[in-house]
């Protein structure tokens, strides 16, 4: 292709080489070279110089179709380029120089079609090669020959220990395998060669090329004499640490614009929106960069605006930016984050490590008291940052364990009045939260997945702890909730484990409670721990979920118990304080073209009986057919549903009046 370029460009250009010509290229031919060694090429140009746009050297092993281009630099007085010796691997070179000047014409040396008839090289050293050089056939006629090239493709760069001819002769059956010869960059290694009616191929020993450039021209003729047309390719041959210092390099992307032009009720909502992604890959690393701008984007709201760059190799993973990680299903799964997460990845020992920002500060509403100069301030969120450490064990494909600690903490000092309010005055100012308290939260989590039989029996356990502290405006206290009554531990607890010390990792006061059931004395000074009351623990949360894929059936069957204490701040969806159990069954029937849907579940809530005077049950059952009986053909669809919740009230009694009541029957 390049050289079919550069003879439409020579053709398109003689009328500038005939009558703009200036100057003339002054070069002294290179005769020989030592393979291995760099060799440098000089040239003078015998016109102006600043005529001389660009000047390149072309050089290939002989018998190439394609060349390689070195620029020429000019030094003050000539112009010189040099070619290293990984390319100059032995056999014959082959070359020419061409100068592009200012004015669009071009010059060369040799000056008549170059590219055809270029200068020639010789191997110094190709007298005492060990194998023996064979005068090449002729490249013009013979047969057309049908070879598969098997390896190494054409173009290719391979190490040297994965060096291997393979030519497939499946298309040639009247071959004559005794005629078979194959050059190296003119050199004859067909002695090395291994030949079959099928498949020819060539190994050499460790050490035989050298790295850089060949030429495989390989001869033959079938069973009457008549010769087939030699086949040339090339490839690069380079060591195992130039293959390391190799860029492989793909790039793709995607750009995408909206813009939104509307008027509600006289109120203008406009929008622009630009996304953009792109992905590559280099060395074997996968980067990634993606990017989301709106035109409504305000610090009254959290963000909307969003960029997340990535990079992901075979034993680790960094991102960056915002991104919606799935942890654990009891901590963080898919919620939002701003900040960095890296995972490595050694197989059988993997870790995780995330931290970044779950929310931004947010300020909507401000009051001044003017009399007595307080600011009350409403409707705010608090900056809310994470930290995510997770080891993964991992026992063949079969079995892995997870073990995830999180912290997630408000930052308090992120609404500081003097920060966020223009006209706050700190000396003569004060002002007063109303709305919702700092968190401080903590979970640990234990996650265990067994897979068996090619994954159609699937077990997963989480089994979670959390402690929260509701509020921690306050700070740091020696006292602790259990239950309804508020303990002094200062006395209880070793130094080393005392409320100031571990505040760096949790903050603790009046408004934490403890996650272990505990014993408290009448005179509330001790208390005594009873983790063996399992059912009693306010913050436990345990699910299962256990997948069944036999006999076109997917059973699944979930077993979910939440207690009405655990938090989660990555996880606010989570629904706390229930007890579920759910069985479904998916069957595929006649190639999956009638499919029916079973599911049953049983709920309950107030799992600790301390916060209702009921507990409220819920049971729903339903069912759902589909068919779907092939193309053009329309597919039908129907589903049942049943869903009973009750209580255990009977009668609702609402006191109107010290003397009047209503009763109302509340009917199951």
């Amino acid at each position: 292709m390049k050289k079919r370029l550069f003879r439409t460009l020579f053709l398109l250009w003689i009328p500038c080489i005939l009558t703009a010509q200036t100057g003339t290229l002054v070069h002294i031919p290179v005769t020989e070279y030592t393979p291995g060694e760099t060799l440098t090429f000089q040239c003078l140009f015998s016109g102006n110089i600043s005529r001389v746009k660009a000047l390149n050297l072309f050089i290939r092993p002989a018998g190439n179709r394609s060349y390689h281009q070195y620029p020429m630099k000019y030094n003050g007085i000539e112009w010189t380029a040099t070619v290293p010796g990984i390319a100059l691997s032995g056999g014959a070179m082959e070359y020419f120089i061409l100068a592009e000047l200012s004015h669009g014409g071009v010059i060369s040396t040799p000056d008549d079609n170059p590219f055809d008839y270029p200068l020639t090289i010789r191997d110094a050293k190709a007298g005492k090669a060990s194998v023996t050089e064979r005068m090449s056939m002729p490249e013009e006629g013979g047969i057309p020959a049908e070879y598969i090239i098997l390896a190494p493709e054409p173009g290719v760069a391979i190490e040297s220990s994965d060096f291997v001819i393979a030519v497939s002769l499946f298309n040639m059956p009247d071959i004559d395998l005794s005629s078979i010869r194959l050059e190296l960059n003119g050199s004859d290694y067909s002695s090395y060669m291994e030949k079959s009616p099928d498949i020819i191929t060539l190994t050499l020993p460790p050490g035989t090329l050298k790295s850089g450039m060949y030429t495989v021209t390989l001869h033959a003729q079938n069973h009457y004499g008549s010769r087939f047309s030699p086949e040339t390719w090339t490839f690069t041959l380079i060591s195992a640490q130039e293959s390391m210092q190799r860029i492989n390099r793909s790039l793709n992307g995607r750009v995408g614009t909206e813009f939104r032009w509307e008027n509600v009720d006289g109120e203008p909502n406009n929008l622009i929106r630009f996304t953009g992604r792109i992905n590559g890959s280099i060395q074997g690393i996968t980067l990634g960069l993606s990017g989301l701008w709106v035109s409504n984007e305000s610090p009254r709201y959290q963000a909307r605006n969003s960029f997340n760059a990535y990079a992901r190799t075979s034993y680790t993973d960094l991102e960056l930016g915002t991104f919606y990680p799935e942890i654990s299903r009891l901590t963080l799964y898919g919620n939002r984050v701003n900040g960095a997460m890296i995972r490595l990845k050694l197989n059988f020992l993997n870790l995780t490590y995330l931290r970044g920002e779950l929310l931004r500060e947010v300020l909507n509403r401000t009051e001044l008291d003017s009399s007595s100069r307080t600011w009350s301030i409403s409707s705010f969120t608090y900056a809310r940052d994470i930290q995510i450490i997770q080891p993964e064990i991992r026992f063949g494909s079969f079995l892995n364990w997870k073990m995830t600690l999180m912290h997630a903490r408000d930052d308090t000092a992120s609404l500081d009045p003097a920060l966020n309010i223009e006209d706050y005055n700190p000396e003569t100012d004060s002002y007063v939260f109303r709305g919702n308290s700092p968190v401080d939260n903590l979970v640990f989590d234990n996650c265990i997945t067994l897979s068996l039989d090619n994954q159609r029996l699937v077990w997963s356990h989480n089994l979670a702890l959390s402690m929260t502290n509701r509020n921690i405006r306050g700070g740091v206290h020696d006292s602790i909730t259990i239950g309804d009554e508020i303990i002094s531990i200062s006395d209880i607890l070793p130094d080393f484990l005392s409320p100031d010390r571990l505040s760096r990792f949790f903050i603790i006061n009046e408004n934490t409670t403890l996650p272990i059931p505990a014993e408290v004395s009448e005179d509330l000074t001790e208390f005594r721990l009873k983790p063996y009351k399992i059912m009693d623990y306010p913050s436990l949360a345990y699910w299962t979920t256990l997948r069944l894929n036999y006999y076109n059936n997917l059973v699944t069957w979930t077993f979910k118990h939440i207690a009405p204490e655990f938090s989660s701040l990555a996880y606010p969806g989570l629904q706390t304080d229930i007890h579920l159990s759910e069985i479904a069954d998916r069957i595929r029937l006649f190639r999956n073209r009638l499919i029916v849907t079973l599911r049953y579940s049983s709920q309950y809530d107030n799992l600790l009986g301390q916060h209702k005077e009921y507990v409220t049950n819920t049971n729903s059952l339903s069912a759902a057919i589909s068919v779907m009986p092939g193309q053009e053909l329309p597919t039908v669809s129907m589903s049942f549903r049943y869903y009973l919740r009750e209580n255990d009230l009977n009668t609702v009694t609402d006191t109107l009046s010290d003397r009047q009541a209503i009763s109302v029957p509340i009917i199951p």
